[in-house]
């Protein structure tokens, strides 16, 4: 992953996070410095540049689930848990977000019938996966 210098290779991230359940109906990628990137799942993965139904959402999000920043104090404090995902339910649908490293975070919907906790773990456990794998291989291109 290139983080904010590069893009994550987005076609490749949302096959593997669509493998990840058959109810998953589209995923966002919003990393820093990029425009967000989605894809809808019709047959098969279907990147596309419009928005749709999609709902960004903002990474201050992420600090505040945390809990890891003094908003009085301008400060990150130190904390010792680590934000897996957070769920937005909606009257029709479920959001999960889940961070990919520092400066990226991937959205996936699924219907309310799909159990939000278990594929969120299937997510951020994939996002590590994959957030080790190329963050390694950019580092190993640059050295």
């Amino acid at each position: 992953m290139k983080g904010v210098t590069g893009r994550v290779p987005f076609g490749a991230l949302a096959q593997e996070v669509f493998l990840l359940d058959a109810g998953i109906e589209w995923i966002a990628l919003e990393e820093a410095c990029c425009e967000p990137r989605w894809a809808w799942r019709v047959d098969n993965v279907c990147v596309d540049t419009t928005m749709n139904e999609v709902r960004l959402i903002d990474p201050l999000l992420f600090i505040l689930a945390e809990g890891g920043y003094d908003l009085r104090r301008k400060e990150r404090i130190a904390n010792p848990h680590r934000l897996l995902f957070v769920v937005f339910a909606y009257a029709d649908k479920v959001q999960i977000v889940a961070p990919l490293g520092a400066y990226a975070h991937v959205s996936v919907t699924v219907s309310n019938g799909i159990d939000a906790c278990v594929l969120g773990e299937k997510l951020s456990n994939l996002l590590d996966r994959y957030a080790q794998v190329c963050i390694g291989a950019a580092g190993n291109a640059s050295a």
